[in-house]
């Protein structure tokens, strides 16, 4: 009695069954720029990235983009790799290392860890939460 009570009273919650992980991966956590520059460095950056093998993938990057990624490009380069969770984990350290705001703002972290989270990565999800919690620390000492 008490649960038909609860399910009448409590809104639908969103389950598995009716959460989309590409509207989630998809969504705008950061405004998606226009700009076309923006938009080629992504796109060649995900060239690299899917057609080159492991050494050679991360050493044209660096050659490509010396100065690192922004943000919305590394948002924007993991949310299109969700289906290859080792390779968007692995580009995510890289453009952590060269990231061209450090740290990486806390948006930059959502779209991996959930990548992370429902590949079933237990621990690698575990250590991007505590590193973005690490780094919201030390971006709210500043002010």
């Amino acid at each position: 009695m008490s649960t038909a009570l609860l399910r009448r009273a409590l809104p639908p919650c969103a389950t598995a069954g009716n959460l989309s992980t590409t509207s989630f991966l998809h969504s705008s956590a950061v405004s998606s720029s226009s700009n076309p520059d923006d938009e080629d460095a992504v796109s060649t950056a995900l060239s690299v990235i899917n057609n080159q093998r492991s050494k050679t993938r991360w050493s044209n990057l660096r050659y490509l983009f010396p100065n690192g990624f922004t943000p919305s490009q590394i948002i924007q380069i993991v949310r299109t790799i969700w289906h290859k969770p080792r390779l968007a984990h692995s580009f995510f350290n890289f453009a952590n290392r060269h990231s061209l705001s450090s740290p990486l703002p806390l948006q930059c972290y959502a779209p991996i860890i959930h990548i992370v989270a429902r590949a079933h990565f237990r621990t690698w999800a575990l250590t991007l939460i505590k590193e973005a919690l690490r780094t919201s620390k030390l971006v709210g000492s500043d002010d």
